[in-house]
């Protein structure tokens, strides 16, 4: 309980959510029912907690050894959408690295698999073992499953309509249990490729200082960087790291994709959510004056977003393939 007590993170996750039930202007029938679910979970004893996810007692849900070969990977396809804490271990000795994420499938065999080869600069302890000794001296374990709340408030209330704030809400609700089930692993098992042993819920950015931004400061610093332009310096240096490089089939399939042939909507926050659709993300980057790049990313978040476009200031992206 060490960690719990001392993880402000949790405390400041409860007090996000518990402020986004509260400030709620409307309160309807409807929205009472969230408000019961919501409180069914944070109002839960953190000992209460430390029983259902008691590291002691975890025999893990799946185990396998991995390799650069994606068959020995293939067992996190049933894990897709699913939030869970998972382990990397390495096979004859007795470092590991433990984390937690709303979508096991996307976290480590998307991200992990491929980011601990090409980010150098990323979970500095633990990448750099991967590289130095390979995926073949790892073990991954899933430790455990967070329910899905999204999901699972939704199958208890089918006639509820979800909008974007109970959205938010909800993944939050996630966010927040993730964060107490890692933490007490971390407690636990004290995982030395790991950077620090205090879990951080995933919807802050955390810099090279170590300082949590906030999702306001991320959109004011995207919006200070829109329209920057480079020196002739900064373009050369960027053309002679890129010369020459091999890139990934996981690199090339996201040029593919960004390539801006897809049709994508855009939800209007400020105007009543209205939606507007762009044949092109070349169309709508032209008319938000943003990159393709951003676009990619704001599609993959799913946060709502501030642009510099009186006509569009606050947006949400969706993909013609998620309608």
């Amino acid at each position: 309980m060490r960690g719990l007590n001392k993880n402000g993170n949790i405390v400041e996750l409860k007090n996000k959510i518990i402020n986004f039930i509260n400030n709620d202007n409307i309160k309807t029938v409807n929205y009472t029912k969230l408000e019961t679910y919501v409180n069914s979970v944070i109002n839960i004893p953190l000992e209460e907690f430390l029983i259902k996810y008691n590291p002691s007692k975890n025999h893990y849900i799946k185990s396998s050894s991995l390799s650069k070969s994606l068959n020995k990977w293939s067992f996190l396809k049933e894990f897709k959408l699913v939030p869970g804490i998972y382990q990397f271990e390495l096979i004859k000795g007795f470092e590991s690295y433990i984390g937690s994420t709303k979508d096991l499938y996307k976290r480590c065999y998307t991200q992990h698999r491929t980011q601990a080869i090409t980010y150098t600069n990323k979970h500095k302890l633990f990448y750099n073992k991967v590289r130095l000794q390979g995926w073949d001296s790892f073990n991954l374990k899933i430790l455990y499953l967070i329910p899905n709340h999204v999901y699972l408030f939704a199958e208890k209330n089918p006639n509820y309509f979800i909008t974007e704030k109970d959205l938010l809400i909800l993944t939050d609700l996630i966010s927040y249990e993730l964060t107490i089930a890692e933490q007490l692993q971390l407690d636990y098992k004290k995982p030395n490729l790991n950077s620090s042993l205090f879990a951080n819920w995933s919807s802050y950015n955390t810099g090279a200082t170590g300082y949590i931004r906030s999702d306001e400061l991320n959109d004011e610093l995207s919006l200070s960087f829109l329209n920057r332009t480079f020196s002739e310096y900064t373009k050369n240096l960027h053309r002679k790291n890129n010369t020459g490089k091999i890139l990934s089939d996981t690199t090339k399939l996201k040029i593919s994709k960004g390539a801006g042939g897809i049709t994508v909507y855009l939800v209007n926050v400020k105007f009543n959510n209205e939606i507007v659709e762009f044949k092109t993300k070349t169309l709508l980057s032209e008319e938000l004056n943003i990159s393709i790049r951003t676009i990619n990313r704001w599609l993959d978040d799913n946060k709502v977003h501030s642009t510099k476009s009186l006509k569009y200031p606050q947006v949400k992206l969706m993909s013609c393939l998620l309608v």
